[in-house]
């Protein structure tokens, strides 16, 4: 007769449950990735991707086909479940919904709704934050260009674009108020019109890094510690990763992203390199005054534009940017058309 050791039997079998449950979990985490949630306002939009609805934590089913809107289906508009969309249909979802959001900022800037055209330009900023990807790099694109146009046409835009007041303040927001402060810049030392677009797109995605960075450190309600501020600085690296890891090439447009918070003098971060590009210095200034002039963080009230400026003007005397970029973006900003 044969003994058999019951110690290791038992133990053999707690590996083989412990490895089931682990392929398990796996498993579920794999299909969780495989679906992404989107939000009612652009499932109503998507009209080319299938949306689907989820039935148990590892099952989901169709609830629109592809090809089909939702506002042509004969549903409650008022009760509509949860949607996902195929994560890999993410990229083609987000350049749709952009697409429509771009015929109506074209339509509410003839009506002359800034506050309309403003709350666009944001979810194009989000849509591309989230998935920068050569598509909705074109869509938003387009979107400077419509901004653009108005602007020679009713000069005092960007300033009503950047003055309207939100609660809800996000990086999509925030880029939106940078890209419009460096068009107003752009069109003030008369930059010609691709070098506009190319410094307007620098400043949309300069910080696309921070879609890496955990919420729960960039919503902090109080000052970050030293380990969540390192977090915070590793955002320029990621945001280059992530352009060039899509396709997002331009040459402004990824030293923006790796070099907004660099110094000329050598105290910035993450390289603390010297020689930073023009755009890399412009979109810097315009973030630090964009921020400090928001409410940017809950805990820190928004400055007075002079205190910020001021603050600029500190920076700029310690060696911070090239001698005269501050003045000159200073000189924008008392631009009547801003």
């Amino acid at each position: 007769m044969k003994l058999v050791n019951s110690d290791s039997t038992m133990s053999d079998q707690s590996v083989t449950n412990d490895y089931s449950q682990e392929l398990q979990e796996f498993v579920l985490k794999q299909k969780k990735k495989a679906y992404t949630k989107v939000s009612m306002t652009k499932a109503r939009m998507v009209k080319k991707v299938p949306l689907y609805y989820r039935i148990s934590d590892t099952e989901w089913e169709i609830y629109k086909q592809p090809e089909i809107s939702i506002s042509e289906m004969r549903v409650d508009q008022n009760r509509l479940p949860e949607l996902y969309i195929l994560t890999r249909d993410k990229a083609e979802a987000a350049q749709e919904a952009q697409a429509i959001v771009n015929q109506h900022i074209q339509a509410k800037l003839k009506e002359g709704d800034v506050e309309s055209v403003r709350e666009g330009l944001v979810v194009i900023a989000d849509e591309l934050l989230d998935e920068p990807r050569s598509g909705t790099y074109k869509e938003a694109e387009k979107s400077v260009i419509l901004v653009m146009r108005a602007f020679s046409r009713k000069q005092d835009i960007l300033g009503q674009i950047i003055s309207i007041s939100c609660k809800d303040y996000t990086t999509a927001l925030h880029s939106v108020n940078v890209m419009a402060l460096m068009l107003g810049f752009c069109n003030f030392v008369g930059y010609n019109w691709q070098k506009t677009i190319q410094f307007s797109m620098a400043a949309l995605l300069h910080d696309v890094g921070k879609t890496l960075i955990p919420k729960k450190i960039l919503a902090a309600p109080r000052k970050l510690t030293n380990e969540e501020f390192n977090a915070i600085k590793r955002h320029p690296c990621l945001g280059a990763q992530i352009l060039m890891n899509n396709g997002i090439t331009d040459q402004r447009v990824v030293q923006a992203a790796t070099e907004h918070h660099e110094k000329v003098n050598g105290t910035g971060y993450p390289k603390s390199i010297k020689d930073v590009s023009l755009v890399g210095q412009l979109v810097g200034i315009i973030d630090i005054y964009e921020a400090l002039t928001n409410n940017d963080r809950p805990y820190r009230r928004a400055m007075p534009p002079k205190d910020a400026l001021r603050i600029l003007v500190e920076e700029s005397n310690k060696g911070a940017f090239v001698y005269g970029l501050v003045d000159r973006f200073i000189e924008s900003l008392c631009d009547p058309r801003m």
